[in-house]
């Protein structure tokens, strides 16, 4: 795609492109661009569509997390910062001028919620570390975004 999106059928092209990671700088640029007109129908459609690509990058992000190698606390570390990167990206990905505000809003605090169920599971998961050191890292590389 090298034009922002106007309709819905290049909407589609874009949230497949998302999907693949491959160019999520030019994509996101072309989402803050594109257009569509908000009408019954291809509204639902749309949001539907967007969710669907949000949850799907989401997911791999939770999935990379879980199998990225954690054997020193260096690793923990990259790994909890690529998973805030990802959400950060996805809350760019909703905050485009074709979403109207309340499903912008929606979309948002759906990323925002995972995200502090993330942490929250982290944090809980490092309560067996006797030491400490565990639970002070999960504190200290929050992967939760606002």
């Amino acid at each position: 795609m090298d034009r922002a999106p106007k309709i819905y059928a290049e909407w589609i092209k874009i949230f497949d492109v998302l999907k693949t990671a491959e160019d999520d700088e030019k994509i996101l640029a072309l989402m803050q661009e594109g257009e569509i007109v908000w009408q019954s129908g291809v509204a639902e459609r749309f949001l539907r569509k967007i969710v669907d690509a949000v949850n799907f990058r989401l997911n791999r992000a939770i999935d990379n997390f879980h199998k990225a190698p954690k054997v020193d606390e260096n690793e923990l570390i990259k790994a909890m910062m690529q998973l805030r990167k990802e959400l950060q990206f996805m809350l760019k990905v909703v905050d485009i001028k074709a979403l109207p505000a309340k499903e912008k809003s929606e979309i948002s605090n759906m990323i925002i919620a995972q995200s502090n169920a993330i942490q929250d599971s982290l944090e809980k998961s490092s309560e067996s570390d006797r030491s400490g050191k565990m639970a002070s890292i999960i504190r200290n590389n929050r992967v939760n975004v606002q």
